[in-house]
């Protein structure tokens, strides 16, 4: 009997992360980028990403970047927080180069849903590896707390010399 060469244990017992939808914060790199349908309505380029950190690490996803003049604002937000070359994107005429929007690092907000033919991204949001405007963006809202349940009016205001309010009971 021959000799093995390798043996793989099995001390990684714990199974890749299994993506589902709902909101997601990752530091992305941008590894390949693609012009499509630039002869038609809505041309756009697909970008495809690797996350850089967290519990999906290394995970692959694609997201589309639209070069409409109506996706204008969208598309250069995405290329200043990603740090996309300012002599391209502020040119008299502003030039998408392929190459250019390859290898671009910063934190994307993206909204993982089930499609029709697998996971959906939708990107909701672009930030710097160093900011936070993302995260902030997902905390949880403050409760205003009011001391009582109920309204309260004091009958007895204009009597004890309180501001004439008398002008909100008109109905003009």
């Amino acid at each position: 009997m021959s000799e093995q060469e390798d043996f793989l244990p099995a001390w990684l017992d714990d199974k890749p992360a299994e993506l589902t939808p709902g909101s997601y914060i990752w530091t992305i790199r941008t590894v390949a980028a693609q012009f499509k349908d630039q002869e038609r309505e809505k041309p756009y380029a697909q970008i495809d990403c690797l996350v850089l950190d967290g519990q999906f690490i290394n995970y692959q996803f694609p997201f589309r970047l639209y070069l409409t003049k109506a996706a204008r604002n969208w598309a250069t937000y995405f290329m200043r927080k990603f740090e996309y070359p300012a002599e391209l994107l502020e040119a008299a005429q502003p030039v998408v180069r392929r190459s250019a929007l390859e290898n671009l690092t910063g934190k994307v907000l993206v909204e993982v849903t089930d499609g029709e033919y697998g996971l959906k991204f939708d990107v909701k949001g672009f930030s710097r590896p160093s900011e936070s405007e993302l995260e902030d963006k997902l905390k949880p809202k403050e409760e205003v707390k009011f001391e009582s349940s109920e309204p309260s009016v004091d009958l007895e205001a204009d009597v004890k010399g309180e501001p004439d309010l008398s002008f909100l009971d008109s109905t003009q």
